[in-house]
């Protein structure tokens, strides 16, 4: 997939050449041996080559038709998986995880420049000195680890643990290379999967378990060598324990009325304890995760933005996989789906998806910071030192430095303002 001789190459290529003009006499006599040589072998080799292409070719033939089982159980796959997550494919070889950055080079030099004294106090200039910015992208490993390849999504374990996935929600299509895969994403960068592994292969079990063509096809009916963004939409992904808010829907029967959005609400309503609400003439479903806080969010942010913004990213996918299930069960894309975190239910929103597209996302929002110190709960008065002999005894020293530290470490993280400290300071010492 990078055919990129560089410039040592192109070096190589001139010096070879000046040498082969030079001794021309030395190399026209080595050159018609070599040929000679290379076209016997060539035709010597080339049955072996044609029934390792056909040996080949007949083994996607039969991976593409034959009955894909899930991987013995007893071999660890190295992740934990989910409880109706099967792993079904496994590499033996490690893959190279690519991605495209670009770069921009600063040059402060452009064209030829000229500096002439024509006479005293006089003279001549040619071209120009200014600078210029030289963007390139080009792809550059990310992660590097074994491919495991689920019935929910294609991961790639490291020798040390980390992980890197993609949803099979989260695909559009896949696109065979000779030495890998590219993988086309509907929201992020694409990624390439490159290394010593047979391309096609791995494309054919990604288009089987994307669409969830696990069966055998005893009619030899091959499926298409590439998935639609119709057939990757309607994969249904499993639903994480924060986002298990919609009951195995029934399966669908000709006889029965159509599922609804107000069906699934009603069901979801009796199987979860999470609190949901449903507009149905604004089209509005939403969820509320009491468990989420958005000023454990802000400290985290504060600390490794990085990692924190992962961790709400997953969270994001699990609303659009919860949201892209609802709509293949009830055959509609009309709802909005939104998902608020915190204290009250249904104040502060965290991402609002519809039809597999990311409206909002918290951690996309300039004001996320403001949001987080808002999000603070004031001091009520409760809290406050008591020092009026009718009400009780003032509050213990030890514990007003402690609380003092507290403060200062809030200003410290940003989460309060130094006035805001500074009022809190004269409230707890009643000044």
């Amino acid at each position: 997939m990078n055919n990129k001789i560089g410039c040592f190459g192109w070096a190589v290529i001139i010096f070879v050449l000046a040498l082969a003009i030079t001794y021309w006499y030395i190399v026209v006599p080595i050159a018609a041996i070599v040929g000679g040589l290379y076209y016997w072998y060539h035709k010597q080799s080339t049955p072996k080559r044609a029934q390792r292409a056909q040996d080949h070719e007949t083994q996607l033939k039969a991976l593409k038709t034959m009955s894909l089982l899930p991987i013995d159980e007893s071999d660890s796959t190295g992740v934990i998986l989910k409880s109706t997550e099967l792993p079904y494919f496994k590499s033996t070889t490690t893959v190279n995880w690519e991605e495209e950055r670009t770069h921009t080079t600063r040059f402060n030099y452009s064209g030829v420049t000229s500096h002439v004294k024509l006479m005293q106090g006089v003279y001549w200039r040619s071209g120009s000195v200014k600078p210029m910015n030289e963007q390139t992208t080009q792809l550059e490993i990310i992660h590097t680890g074994t491919v495991l390849l689920t019935n929910q999504r294609l991961i790639v374990l490291a020798a040390d643990g980390r992980v890197k996935q993609v949803l099979y929600s989260g695909i559009a299509n896949v696109v065979p290379y000779a030495d890998g895969v590219g993988v086309m994403k509907t929201r992020g960068k694409d990624v390439y999967l490159t290394g010593d592994i047979d391309g096609e292969q791995l494309a054919i079990y990604l288009i089987r378990l994307i669409t969830g063509d696990v069966a055998a096809h005893p009619d030899a009916t091959l499926i298409e060598s590439e998935p639609t963004s119709e057939a990757a939409n309607l994969v249904e992904p499993d639903a994480t324990e924060d986002a298990a808010l919609v009951p195995e829907f029934p399966a669908d029967d000709p006889a029965l009325p159509p599922l609804t959005v107000k069906d699934i609400f009603d069901l979801t309503k009796t199987s979860s304890d999470m609190p949901v609400r449903l507009d149905e003439t604004h089209k509005f479903y939403d969820f509320q995760s009491d468990d989420l806080d958005i000023k454990e969010y802000a400290e985290a942010y504060h600390t490794n933005p990085e990692e924190t913004r992962k961790m709400a990213e997953q969270l994001l996918d699990e609303l659009m996989d919860l949201s892209q299930e609802i709509n293949t069960a009830t055959k509609t894309t009309d709802y909005t789906f939104r998902q608020y975190i915190g204290k009250p239910d249904f104040e502060l929103l965290f991402a609002q998806v519809k039809n597999n597209h990311v409206d909002y996302f918290l951690f996309d929002d300039p004001k996320f910071i403001q949001i987080a110190k808002e999000a603070v709960p004031e001091q009520t008065s409760s809290d406050q030192p008591l020092t009026d002999a009718t009400t009780g005894p003032a509050q213990p020293a030890t514990d007003l430095a402690a609380e003092l530290r507290q403060l200062k470490q809030l200003v410290n993280e940003d989460v309060l303002t130094p006035e805001e400290f500074k009022a809190k300071k004269k409230q707890l010492l009643g000044i």
